[in-house]
């Protein structure tokens, strides 16, 4: 049976001046049972120590929050408000890589390279593959394939095949 977080009744607004717009990075530092808090801190934090968070959403579990603060994560943190001390936890992205390195101003990631001999990435109705302002959009929806991209190139050692209903070129 899965144990639900609560978290305490009322996380103060602070003096904090400066409001965050959108989220932040951060991890997940501890998970204090015995008060229902989860301690969470994040890249750029302004206050400079670790903050109580709230959950954004009811369906994580005791166990998905112990996996997060235990093995290489981030979690995606928006704030009430705009308050830089009060975070919400609002997603848990783990990491294939246990090389995460962490300084108060960045959270960086290090390269993940991924071996095998087949490797599948299925989405029910979409996978995106982006990096930048590049990204190849795979749409389940409607079957199509979209790249976005300034400049695209293919190159083959023998021949390059484009084939379809109708080739357009502009």
């Amino acid at each position: 049976m899965q144990k639900t977080i609560k978290m305490p009744k009322q996380l103060l607004p602070s003096k904090a001046r400066e409001k965050i717009e959108g989220f932040r990075y951060g991890k997940i530092l501890e998970i204090d049972e015995s008060s229902d808090t989860i301690w969470v801190d994040y890249a750029d934090n302004p206050l400079k120590e670790q903050l109580p968070a709230k959950l954004a959403s009811p369906f994580f579990s005791l166990d998905n929050l112990k996996e997060a603060s235990l093995r290489p994560s981030l979690v995606q943190l928006e704030f009430m408000e705009g308050d830089p001390a009060r975070p919400l936890v609002r997603d848990i992205h783990f990491s294939l890589s246990d090389q995460v390195r962490e300084k108060r101003t960045e959270i960086i990631e290090k390269t993940v390279h991924v071996k095998a001999d087949r490797i599948v990435l299925e989405g029910e109705t979409e996978v995106v593959i982006k990096s930048g302002k590049v990204q190849s959009v795979y749409s389940a929806k409607d079957g199509k394939l979209v790249e976005e991209a300034d400049d695209i190139r293919s190159t083959a050692r023998l021949n390059n095949k484009i084939r379809g209903g109708s080739v357009l070129i502009n």
